[in-house]
């Protein structure tokens, strides 16, 4: 009965210390993203400009995620027009001048 009693309790304390345990399979919040964005961008988040975060090719449509934003070529962002989607850069356009946008860069422009 003894053993019953010990088993029945650290089968209750297990089950609340593991209910406390996140499970990392869980999809991040939305606040835990905006929370890993700031954090991943460093002293570049302090500085105003355009971010590629993320780019989506697929037969029927090219995506790019810029400053938190999903973007398709033709659309808007801090008055820049994206022009082009291509694998590992994103080509902007603002006030004549060119912007290329790269993966884990920051942008430069090409006069």
């Amino acid at each position: 009965m003894m053993r019953m009693i010990t088993l029945l309790s650290a089968m209750i304390l297990s089950s609340t210390v593991l209910a406390n345990i996140d499970d990392p399979t869980r999809p991040m919040s939305e606040v835990e993203i905006r929370a890993w964005l700031d954090q991943s961008a460093g002293k570049e988040s302090e500085r105003p400009g355009l971010r590629l975060q993320s780019i989506l090719l697929s037969d029927s449509r090219q995506l790019a995620i810029i400053n938190g934003q999903r973007v398709a070529v033709g659309d808007q962002i801090e008055n820049a027009r994206v022009q082009a989607i291509e694998p590992g850069r994103v080509r902007l356009e603002r006030d004549g001048e060119t912007i290329l946008l790269e993966l884990n860069s920051s942008y430069r422009t090409d006069n």
